[in-house]
């Protein structure tokens, strides 16, 4: 089993093959910092392993036209959760896809590997050279992939919120920077999940907004145009205990110029702080609830206390919101901060009694709680082993939305239509992204495969 240093190390295994027709005519093109006994051989030969330290030296043998074609060597490895990759005995050579990219700073390396796409990210991280700043190995989404025919073609998400980077602290452990941010990580969900996605945001042309970029790229979800800015990409610290459980301090900027509901439009999902944090705050409200007749909207509070302010002003500033969604979820802590002393069924009963259609109370490893109208079910969670919980509200979010999008459930939910049965569904496949998502590292939500498997 390897490690996460040793997918590193295989990955900066790399094979130049040029193809020019006089190997002689190479040797003034040789850049100094190559290995020699790679150089010489490849004066000689059309290719030539050449081991790198770091994406400069691909930078220049590219510029300086020595190289047309990369390959990488990758042996197996082991990413979140234990879940294997490659069999121990197999060992690929890999053609990139012209997916090795120069952008605001910093480089992307791409490469598939079977079903999985592998991305690197490098760039400067505040000290002179280069230095890996994110990596990542996710399904890949093909371009011949099918469709999710549960899906309807016409159907295409917006979710307005922030995204940021999470630079997550474990005991022990070196800190880990990932894209974060709980609208990101939901549009993040509904595009693996094959939900066409729009994410409007607010980050910087710079390393961290990249990375955010990259990883949006990589589940298919688009970024609005005016989402890049000139202020810096905001950031999180998660700080894990021994058990994993998260808590978070903010470095955050948030401001929205007006949205432009991109037509056509099937849910808009928006929450946590961009929905409170001024002056972002009113451009999103005023974008939620200036929707065309007919979009379902979504909303998740997922409170943060330390930073969104005053508790009243929260908690009118939540119900406002609320009051214009048809489908609400918020975590038994979301609820136990807003209504101390309130019990969850009649925080439910009164989000409903309030015009919200779909209201859900997550209740972490005791399951959750849904409720339309005069129906309820109380759904136990997913037996699972707990790596951590960064997510896992948000891959409840995404799966729910996923759900109702993908069994008609918008037209009953805009017309209160829904039943005990129809909770119960939802409520299974809900709880169902959620558990895969804490039985792995990271805020890393399931494909329709991984949610479906048989």
């Amino acid at each position: 089993m390897r490690d996460d240093t040793a997918i590193w190390q295989a990955a900066e295994k790399i094979v130049y093959s040029s193809t020019l027709a006089e190997p002689s005519s190479r040797r003034t093109r040789i850049e100094r910092s190559f290995d020699p006994e790679a150089v010489r051989a490849l004066e000689v030969s059309a290719s030539a392993n050449l081991p790198i330290g770091g994406p400069h030296l691909c930078k220049q043998a590219f510029a300086a036209g020595l190289v047309d074609k990369v390959q990488l060597f990758v042996s197996p490895v082991v990413v979140g959760g234990g879940t294997k990759v490659l069999p121990d005995d197999l060992h690929l050579v890999l053609e990139l896809e012209d997916e090795y990219a120069f952008r605001n700073g910093v480089v992307i390396l791409s490469y598939r590997v079977r079903h999985w796409r592998h991305t690197i990210i490098w760039g400067c991280a505040g000290s002179p050279g280069t230095t890996r700043l994110d990596q990542t190995m996710t399904p890949d989404r093909a371009p011949d992939r099918a469709p999710d025919r549960s899906i309807a073609p016409t159907t295409r998400a917006l979710v307005i919120g922030e995204a940021l980077i999470d630079i997550v602290r474990r005991p022990g452990a070196e800190p880990v920077s990932h894209a974060g941010g709980s609208p990101m990580n939901v549009a993040y969900g509904l595009g693996r999940l094959g939900v066409p996605t729009t994410l409007v945001t607010q980050i910087g042309a710079d390393p961290f907004g990249e990375i955010i970029a990259e990883h949006l790229r990589s589940a298919g979800v688009d970024l609005l145009p005016g989402s890049v800015t000139t202020s810096a990409t905001s950031s999180a610290t998660a700080i894990l205990d021994a058990t994993g459980a998260a808590t978070y301090d903010f470095d955050l900027r948030w401001e929205l110029p007006p949205v432009a509901v991109p037509a056509p439009c099937t849910l808009i999902h928006t929450g946590s702080i961009a929905a409170i944090l001024q002056p972002g705050g009113q451009a999103v409200l005023s974008a939620f609830t200036s929707a065309p007749a007919g979009t379902l909207l979504s909303y998740d509070p997922n409170v943060r206390p330390g930073i969104m302010g005053n508790r009243d002003d929260v908690v009118l500033a939540v119900e406002e919101l609320s009051r214009a969604a048809h489908v609400v979820k918020m975590s038994d802590e979301d609820a136990a901060w807003l209504y101390p002393g309130r019990s969850m069924d009649q925080i439910a009963r009164d989000y409903v009694a309030a015009g919200v259609a779909l209201f859900a109370i997550t209740r972490g490893g005791d399951g959750a709680l849904l409720r339309a109208g005069g129906a309820t079910a109380e759904l136990a969670a997913h037996p699972v082993t707990v790596v951590d919980t960064i997510g896992a509200g948000d891959s409840f979010m995404s799966g729910l939305l996923y759900a109702i999008l993908g069994s008609n459930g918008t037209e009953a939910i805009l017309q209160n239509a829904l039943g005990a049965a129809d909770l119960g569904r939802l409520g299974q496949i809900s709880l169902a992204s959620a558990a895969i998502t804490v039985s792995r590292a990271g805020a890393n939500p399931p494909t329709v495969a991984e949610l479906f498997p048989h």
